[in-house]
């Protein structure tokens, strides 16, 4: 009992030695990190030219974990590595190039979707709502965002292009390429993030500590 409230108290002293905003400025570009390695885990599906990744969940669960003030430190930094040259875009792609394919909608759209999130996971909070509940929603408006930029920037892309018949519809096309073949993938993922809800409540803990 003695040795459990020393390591209570040490533990303690530490948290409350270590400056808030640094500890926070730390855990966002560790997840600029795990970011860029998600990314580039991925399978190619062969009904669109977008891969599936764990990029989205990696997105989500760091909107959640670090808030709308954070998180936009995260993707912002992960988004400027690609620009920058660096291969942390899916299938290792870099700078404005990839920003400007056809899935370049999509790496526009973590950094709006990730503030989102955070934002309406931190007002059904504040609301007392159930954390997994809160996850969800904010998860699902979240990814909501993703697909918006990601069918938006495709269909954009490819109505300059003659890639499509003049008696195809353009707009469903894009929505089949684009958003239909994520939907289930991305609900499991979503599932597996509000699966964390006892996790993600420890880390908000340790930074009400520090």
């Amino acid at each position: 009992m003695l040795l459990k409230n020393m390591i209570s108290l040490r533990s303690t002293f530490i948290l409350k030695g270590l400056d808030k905003n640094a500890v926070r400025i730390l855990f966002s570009l560790i997840f600029s990190i795990l970011i860029a390695v998600s990314a580039n885990i991925f399978v190619y599906i062969p009904v669109t030219p977008v891969p599936i990744t764990v990029q989205t969940m990696t997105v989500l669960f760091a909107a959640i974990t670090l808030g709308s003030r954070y998180v936009l430190l995260s993707t912002g930094t992960y988004i400027a590595a690609g620009l920058l040259g660096l291969p942390v875009f899916a299938g290792f792609k870099s700078g404005i190039i990839a920003i400007a394919g056809p899935t370049g909608g999509y790496i526009i759209g973590f950094l709006i979707s990730s503030y989102i999130t955070a934002a309406v996971f931190e007002n059904l909070i504040k609301n007392k709502k159930n954390s997994s509940v809160s996850i969800l929603i904010a998860c699902i408006s979240g990814i909501s965002v993703i697909y918006l930029f990601g069918y938006a920037h495709m269909l954009l892309f490819f109505s300059g292009t003659n890639v499509y018949p003049a008696n195809v519809n353009i707009f469903i096309n894009t929505f089949n390429l684009a958003v239909k073949p994520f939907i289930f993938a991305d609900l499991a993922k979503i599932l597996i993030i509000a699966g964390t809800g006892f996790f993600i409540k420890k880390i908000k803990d340790f930074e009400q500590k520090i």
